[in-house]
């Protein structure tokens, strides 16, 4: 137990220094290029589906974390499946659910709390990243259970070289804070998709 702990704690380890490096210069890069008003809104327009994702979990987490751990120790391997796809239906109905939440209410979001009617289409944008995001959660919930946290470090990485490239990209191309919702939402679109 001591042996696999190490070795899931070191692979973490590793995807999360990584990941939060390229995600940390990133970030400079994107400061600097969109300046600090169009930062600040980009930040805003992120704020909300960020918020509304709150709302995603309900412990599907933990559930598939226990059980795929407890199936896998009890050598039940053909019911992980299970427990993996009820999961992620469900993370994906929360999840389409809580994004056409976010989509709908963007103008009066936009308009009401943040006074700033014109960012509601990139409210729009990002709403897709509450699903995408629950997906990256089910990932990483089935790899801990199944102790392959390097899988998790690759899927971890992988959404940071994504959407920091994605982000840099598009505001270089002239796209400004749209550009930045953008490349997030791709990003996390991407890492949900190899995450699955």
């Amino acid at each position: 137990i001591a042996k696999v702990s190490v070795k899931g704690s070191f692979h973490l380890l590793w995807g999360l220094i990584v990941s939060t490096v390229i995600s940390s210069v990133g970030v400079i890069f994107i400061a600097r290029l969109l300046g600090s008003d169009l930062y600040g809104l980009y930040t805003v327009v992120l704020s909300v589906p960020l918020f509304i994702g709150i709302f995603r979990d309900w412990g599907i987490n933990s559930a598939i974390v226990k059980f795929t751990a407890q199936y896998r120790a009890e050598g039940r391997i053909d019911e992980i499946r299970s427990i993996f796809l009820a999961g992620l239906i469900f993370r994906v109905a929360i999840g389409l659910v809580l994004s056409f939440l976010s989509f709908f209410l963007a103008d009066f979001i936009a308009s009401a709390v943040f006074s700033r009617p014109f960012i509601a289409p990139l409210i729009q944008i990002a709403s897709l990243s509450i699903l995408t995001s629950g997906l990256i959660n089910a990932a990483t919930a089935v790899f801990t259970g199944y102790e392959r946290m390097a899988l998790n470090s690759i899927m971890l990485v992988c959404q940071s070289i994504f959407k920091t490239a994605t982000i840099i990209g598009l505001v270089i191309l002239g796209f400004g804070a749209a550009g930045a919702t953008i490349g997030y939402t791709v990003g996390t679109v991407i890492a949900g998709l190899i995450g699955i």
